[in-house]
């Protein structure tokens, strides 16, 4: 794919653009805070005083409130750099997919294995 220019403008831009595109939505709002990094090396790492299994779960639930995006790849794993970060992350996305499409009840049975009803 394209680069996104390091222009903070163009590339803001650039990815409401994407966003608007991959979730067919026809405006999404500026955001409010925005930062641009060049990344030369092309991976990420949790700083040596984060708690990797705290950040990676922060992540996946979203930083404020009812976050609808879920975030995926080895950069938001436990173990980054890794493809085993990324199928772990896309994995935990797509249980929190499945358990939100899961009726209440359902959940409720889960809980309570061995008992018939």
């Amino acid at each position: 794919g394209k680069r996104v220019e390091m222009d903070r403008e163009r590339a803001v831009f650039q990815m409401v653009q994407h966003i608007e595109r991959v979730h067919g939505l026809e405006y999404l709002a500026e955001p409010t805070v925005a930062s641009v990094r060049y990344w030369a090396a092309g991976t990420t790492y949790w700083k040596i005083d984060q708690n990797p299994e705290e950040c990676a779960a922060a992540v996946m639930q979203g930083k404020k409130g009812d976050s609808k995006v879920l975030a995926c790849g080895d950069g938001h794993s436990r173990h980054q750099g890794w493809v085993e970060g990324a199928l772990e992350s896309a994995r935990d996305a797509v249980d929190r997919l499945l358990k939100q499409a899961q009726p209440s009840w359902q959940i409720l049975e889960e809980a309570r294995p061995g008992e018939s009803s």
